[in-house]
């Protein structure tokens, strides 16, 4: 995705996540800065207790996360601990580190600008779905390390209340020489950030089984439901809960006299415009609309293809005021003043041109 969607999307559901990416150093030292301000507005705050473990410093850093950017800073004779502390609180050591950790893992995170990278993967670490994981945490223990406790004739356990098998199917991620598989299973499943992996571990093993769905209804049916969860009708009901929890697009809304759906409010119009991705042969036109609109990388591509092809409209623009006033005004949407307070609002987000 490219800086300039988020953008969009935030000024549509008026969500924090309005970072994008568009291309060069300034830029990415602009995404940078808003991450910054966002965690500690850019102030040296120390540490915090968030999602059962401490964040530090400019961005908020956790232990195994400096670990992961390469314990940049940390000097001979240094504890773990105190150089992660240190450079957290550190602007120039800690914005290192956050680079490093996402050159590390950008290549999982494909086909995104890269200001939406860093802001993601900084956020959620190798996932792009953390708000739907936030959600399905909150729902199975209150995201706490709650321990074990009997559930369908079998013990699940920790922040996701994992089983053993599922556990085992996920990898068996920080599993230590020496270790059984019950104390490995129960320790990862009492951490975060090893639990998180392994749900999504899990999730990208059996997600092929799991077609046409939004990436947050694959997680929660898989997760609920084991790898054929997406065709258990008993699904559904958690699935709906997680919906519910805030986890979903905003649906459809009459604007101007016509619906417009999902993550960017496209209308009909404008999905037929722009190549109505993610149609089958089987589906109405309405019907791959409404799906794609409630699907974000659906949705998003949809939004890339519709500015792509009506760009050579809009001359002599900057890339986020070509999509923002297209997206905004439609093919002339450059050519209209109704589209300014639009571009406005979206250059105050994203401080982009």
């Amino acid at each position: 995705m490219s800086r300039p969607l988020d953008c969009i999307q935030s000024s549509i559901m008026k969500v924090l996540l309005i970072l994008a990416a568009l291309i060069g150093a300034s830029v990415a030292t602009d995404c940078l800065k808003c991450i910054c301000n966002k965690e500690s507005g850019c102030q040296p705050i120390g540490c915090v207790m968030d999602v059962g473990s401490l964040s530090c410093g400019y961005y908020q850093i956790k232990s195994p996360y400096y670990q992961d950017c390469g314990q940049p800073g940390k000097q001979a004779g240094d504890s773990l601990d105190t150089a992660w502390k240190r450079c957290a609180d550190d602007y120039n050591c800690s914005t290192s580190c956050v680079q490093a950790y996402v050159a590390r893992y950008k290549g999982g995170c494909p086909n995104r600008g890269s200001c939406e990278q860093t802001a993601r993967l900084h956020n959620g670490g190798a996932s792009v779905a953390t708000d739907c994981l936030k959600c399905i945490c909150n729902k199975e223990s209150g995201c706490k390390p709650i321990g074990c406790a009997m559930d369908v004739g079998s013990l699940s356990c920790g922040y996701y209340q994992i089983k053993s098998p599922y556990y085992q199917d996920c990898g068996q991620p920080g599993k230590k020489p020496g270790d059984s598989l019950d104390t490995a299973w129960k320790r990862c499943a009492d951490d975060y950030n090893c639990s998180t992996g392994c749900v999504q571990a899990y999730v990208n093993r059996y997600k092929s089984k799991c077609p046409n769905k939004g990436s947050c209804e694959q997680m929660s049916r898989l997760h609920n439901g084991g790898p054929n969860g997406c065709n258990v009708s008993g699904t559904q009901g958690y699935w709906n809960s997680i919906k519910e929890s805030g986890c979903k697009p905003i649906g459809c809304h009459e604007n101007l006299g016509q619906l417009g759906c999902g993550y960017f409010q496209i209308s009909q119009d404008y999905y037929q415009d722009c190549g109505q991705p993610g149609k089958t042969a089987a589906d109405t036109i309405t019907t791959a609309w409404k799906r794609c609109a409630d699907d974000y990388n659906c949705s998003s591509s949809c939004v890339q293809a519709y500015v792509a092809k009506y760009k050579s409209n809009c001359p002599n623009k900057g890339t986020c005021e070509q999509m923002a006033r297209i997206h905004n005004g439609g093919p002339l949407g450059c050519s209209t003043s109704q589209t300014n307070a639009y571009w406005i609002y979206v250059q105050q987000c994203c401080r982009c041109n």
